[in-house]
């Protein structure tokens, strides 16, 4: 069975959008969970051991 050029382009271009729109939703859960960690600290208020 021949695969054409046209579909595996397309299976291509379909893979590589999952790709992407897999990676823009860990950058945002990455970024929510700093912002939540952000607002935590904030409203606890407690001295930071790091130094």
């Amino acid at each position: 069975m021949m695969i054409s050029s046209v579909d595996s382009e397309k299976v291509i271009t379909e893979f590589q959008k999952k790709i992407e729109t897999f990676s823009t939703m860990k950058q945002l859960t990455f970024l929510e969970r700093k912002e939540l960690i952000l607002k935590g600290n904030e409203t606890l208020k407690r001295p930071s051991y790091h130094l």
